[in-house]
């Protein structure tokens, strides 16, 4: 399970990278990487490259932070990961400089990459579909290694930080311990009335309107929301159907269609309960058309198609992964020959005059 975060460095440069690459968090430097440029002088890289780009903009880099869960990965193992996922968002297009901190009990990978690229010199575009591309591809790389993964409803982008997320995870955060005791209040009392009582003298203050219901623990400075299943009307289904703890959800096989029977949207809302259906009948549809169209008659058959269609996609994933690596040797040699060509004639004039240096001291 990795939490991605990704900021724009508009100043101080070189700080940023020092601070990134300092010896005391990446086990002496040992955890520290680059690509297209070195790590010492990458600041003076990056403003080559920024100063070729047609769009100037304020952003001289990115700064992705890629921080796992404590215990899921070795430093080497996350340094790894952290460099095949620059290598999937920044398609060797960005110099970059990696680095792996050790110093806290969460591993997390600190990409520094230059906000121009240098193939074609535009700048790199940051916004929410760019977040969501780079966390959906940590994500891929998390499974491929079987590591965990955050699922979208435990992730709020807007809201937590990489520090807060992993206090909530662990348990630690204000409304992971009220979740928790409303979760281990429920199976105790028969009414509502009576669990917002036991919450209350738990030490909770409770605020209750119509359409809202908070709680603020003691100590806490803001009230925290009740969401998914901690608003009221769930929390009283929950009691009434004698739920002991928060529903666990089945993620496994596969459910084309909508379970209309037990979707509380589809009860509440009657447009939506229309529309359900008919998605329903429009992927029963599909699936009988395909079955029909490949003279699909049994399970046994099923299994083996899929079976080759993963075995297919699997070989052509592996090879699109070899034609990336051979694309981004491609570009970082194009950089490297743009460089050379550039700095020819200052290096022919170097040698030139160093040729005539001699002759300065003649008599």
């Amino acid at each position: 399970m990795a939490y991605c975060e990704i900021h724009p460095i508009k100043s101080t440069l070189r700080k940023a990278l020092d601070y990134v690459t300092k010896p005391e968090k990446t086990d002496g430097g040992r955890l520290v990487s680059s690509y297209g440029c070195t790590p010492e002088t990458a600041d003076v890289e990056f403003f080559y490259t920024i100063s070729q780009g047609m769009n100037k903009g304020d952003n001289l880099a990115h700064h992705m932070i890629q921080s796992f869960a404590p215990g899921e990965v070795t430093p080497e193992e996350a340094h790894k990961l952290g460099q095949e996922w620059a290598e999937k968002v920044l398609k060797g297009k960005y110099e970059y400089v990696i680095a792996t901190h050790t110093d806290s009990r969460c591993v997390n990978n600190h990409i520094m990459f230059c906000a121009t690229n240098f193939v074609d010199h535009h700048k790199y575009i940051s916004n929410e579909r760019t977040l969501a591309q780079i966390r959906r591809l940590s994500d891929d790389l998390c499974r491929t290694h079987g590591l965990s993964v955050i699922e979208t409803t435990e992730r709020s982008a807007k809201s937590k930080s990489g520090k807060e997320y992993h206090a909530a995870r662990e348990g630690r955060g204000w409304k992971s311990k009220l979740y928790r005791l409303i979760d281990d209040t429920i199976p105790h009392v028969k009414t509502f009335d009576e669990l917002l009582q036991r919450i209350s003298a738990a030490g909770y203050e409770v605020s209750r309107t119509k359409k809202v219901l908070k709680f603020r623990a003691p100590g806490q400075d803001k009230f925290t929301r009740g969401h998914d299943d901690y608003t009221e009307m769930r929390i009283r289904e929950r009691i009434a159907g004698g739920a002991s703890r928060k529903p666990q959800r089945d993620d496994k096989g596969v459910n084309l269609v909508i379970d209309i029977q037990n979707s509380i949207k589809a009860q509440q809302n009657e447009g939506y309960k229309r529309w359900a259906k008919v998605f329903n009948l429009k992927e029963t549809s599909k699936a009988v058309n395909y079955l029909t169209e490949h003279n699909i008659t049994d399970r046994e058959q099923l299994a083996r198609i899929v079976k080759d269609a993963a075995t297919k996609f699997d070989k052509t994933a592996a090879d699109l992964r070899g034609i990336e690596k051979r694309l981004s040797d491609v570009l970082l040699t194009m950089k490297h020959t743009e460089n050379y060509r550039r700095m020819k004639p200052t290096y022919d004039k170097y040698l030139a005059a160093k040729k005539q240096r001699p002759l300065l001291f003649r008599t």
